[in-house]
């Protein structure tokens, strides 16, 4: 299920993929957790509702999993998906697991800029992870 989360697979076929990882929940979160990570950034071409299931997925894989470094990383740069959808399900995922640093920071990152042309780059957040 993993790898087909890394081929140039259709879209729907990558949505089953995530649906059938996120229902196994934390045994799968070693495997899948890494390549979850990565579809939730958005790029050209992509599918917001690929991304949208890639943060509800982690969310299921329990906390320890969603509390890594590069996991809170990763969703906390999703705060600021051009689709409300992926940033309200990235925020959630963010609350259930206790990711108060991430979720605080990030959020204030993204309030500071309200205007989505004039706000700092998602990396930005990482800064306020780490401080």
């Amino acid at each position: 299920l993993v790898a087909v989360l890394g081929q140039k697979k259709s879209f729907e076929l990558k949505r089953l993929a995530v649906d059938a990882l996120a229902s196994m929940g934390e045994p799968a979160a070693t495997a899948a957790g890494r390549m979850l990570g990565r579809i939730l950034r958005p790029t050209i071409g992509d599918d917001a509702m690929l991304r949208l299931k890639a943060a509800e997925a982690l969310g299921t894989m329990g906390d320890a999993e969603v509390q890594k470094y590069e996991r809170q990383l990763q969703l906390a740069k999703a705060l600021g998906d051009p689709d409300p959808l992926v940033a309200k399900a990235a925020r959630e995922t963010l609350r259930a697991a206790g990711c108060k640093r991430a979720l605080n920071g990030a959020m204030a990152l993204f309030e500071k800029v309200p205007e989505p042309a004039k706000r700092p780059a998602p990396e930005a957040a990482e800064a306020l992870i780490t401080e």
